[in-house]
């Protein structure tokens, strides 16, 4: 069988949507399939990286600028995928959701001749542009990108979603099948990188940053409209004078770590700091003693953080601080692996929930066995 994947990023390992399409490729070229990826180079650091060649795939990519110009970026590559991808030769097709509205591909796929495409969601759009109030929930703009992406659905094959407060989001949707069982995967995002322990004494990120000593409260990935950091620093400030053994260290790009370098400025038990190179990754993530992971009201289902299922290979606890209902914060309470705590918690709960953490034992390291993946496979490949 012939398996088209379409996103914009592939094989990054910055970016979580790239290294699962790259799980997603090997595994069904090891079920001995074909596999083409239709992607653009990725510039997500100074130098373009990912797996842009392959003995896996093969791989196509299309003309784009990169992040520094996002938005031409997104447009370009969403007007060649809906050109390229109806001529090429295949048998089932994945679209992702980098760029925004990708879905719309599934419409120009199916103009002459119903062909079996599935939609991976990753963020939400345009619930993402409601939930960042650049759109009226029930406004113009609102209905008309809604109106596209119901009228995707109705041709698609099926969808792979992250998590059952993303599908409920979706099962708003008219076109949206009732009996949506055999439509319809959740799949949890997953991780399969190798985070090997790492002991603190030997820790480069720890030695390279000034933090021997330091009880470590990490915040390590995407600050983006999602996500809030407020409440943190408020949390912070308390502490900086009564327990000055703790650091709050947010290794992080996105829309919003100009206003936290900002309002971070005068906190001495703050660090903000780029991402890290690949082969510091273990380090990173095994100098927490917490991991924190934020999201603001109003993005439950919307987004579903895929940094959870990184840090559950360290045996550091979770702090997630968030809607209560999100998907991250369900999955947490049924690993048993930390905390969670409603958006609008105060400084001294997040103080009282930061010191209960740091006194529990220590966490059992999660095992992948890659049955995610090979779920998400058979749903595509599978299907009559």
């Amino acid at each position: 069988m012939r398996i088209l994947i379409v996103n914009r990023n592939y094989g990054s390992s910055y970016v979580p949507t790239g290294r699962m399409a790259k799980d997603l490729v090997r595994q069904i070229h090891n079920d001995g399939h074909e596999v083409t990826v239709l992607t653009a180079k990725s510039f997500y650091t100074k130098k373009a990286e990912g797996h842009q060649t392959s003995k896996e795939a093969r791989i196509i990519n299309v003309l784009t600028f990169g992040e520094r110009l996002r938005f031409v970026s997104w447009m370009l590559f969403l007007v060649q995928a809906c050109l390229i991808a109806p001529f090429l030769k295949w048998d089932r097709c994945v679209i992702l959701t980098d760029p925004p509205f990708l879905v719309l591909t599934t419409i120009f796929i199916n103009l002459f001749i119903e062909r079996r495409v599935y939609w991976w969601t990753m963020d939400l759009y345009p619930e993402s542009l409601v939930a960042e109030e650049i759109i009226r929930p029930k406004g113009l703009f609102a209905r008309f990108f809604m109106a596209i992406n119901n009228a995707c659905i109705k041709k698609l094959a099926g969808v792979i979603v992250l998590g059952y407060c993303q599908r409920k989001r979706l099962t708003a949707y008219l076109n949206w099948p009732k009996d949506d069982e055999k439509f319809c995967l959740v799949q949890h995002p997953w991780d399969y990188r190798s985070i090997n322990f790492v002991e603190k004494s030997e820790n480069r990120f720890i030695a390279n940053e000034g933090l021997t000593g330091k009880k470590i409260l990490l915040y390590a990935g995407n600050l983006g409209r999602a996500h809030s950091y407020k409440e943190l620093l408020e949390t912070a400030r308390l502490m900086v004078e009564s327990d000055d053994d703790w650091q709050f260290v947010f290794v992080c790009r996105g829309a919003m770590r100009a206003g936290l370098e900002e309002d971070a400025a005068d906190l001495s038990n703050v660090t903000v700091l780029d991402y890290q190179p690949v082969e510091l990754t273990a380090d990173l993530l095994w100098s927490a003693d917490i991991h924190v992971i934020t999201m603001k009201q109003g993005w439950e289902g919307v987004v579903v953080p895929s940094k959870l299922y990184s840090v559950l290979q360290t045996q550091a606890p979770v702090l997630f601080i968030g809607p209560d209902d999100a998907d991250t914060a369900t999955e947490i309470r049924r690993l048993n692996v930390g905390d969670t705590l409603e958006g609008s918690t105060s400084p001294e709960q997040i103080m009282d929930s930061i010191q209960r953490l740091s006194k529990a034992p220590s966490q059992g390291r999660q095992n992948y066995p890659n049955r995610e993946v090979k779920n998400v496979s058979r749903f595509i490949i599978g299907n009559p």
